[in-house]
């Protein structure tokens, strides 16, 4: 089990207060809900998005942990 924190650049507010839905945040949200796709021995537990970073607890199974933290923001920045 991991705890991965991801901070925004500057750590700039993008993703709006907890209780607001924000366009950034169905980004983020829809970009962490899509990682079990791209990698079949991931799996998402637990996703909180902040104002400024967004925690995840992941468990990775037969799979390098570096190869998939390397491309997470890949996942996050799709159309």
């Amino acid at each position: 089990l991991y705890f991965v924190t991801l901070c925004t650049y500057g750590k700039v507010c993008l993703f709006g207060n907890l209780r607001e839905t924000n366009p950034y945040r169905v980004i983020a949200e829809k970009g962490i809900g899509k990682i079990p796709e791209h990698y079949s021995g991931v799996v998402v537990d637990k996703m909180v998005v902040m104002p400024n970073h967004i925690h995840l607890l992941i468990q990775i199974h037969g799979i390098y942990c570096r190869t998939l933290l390397q491309n997470l923001d890949l996942l996050l920045n799709f159309d």
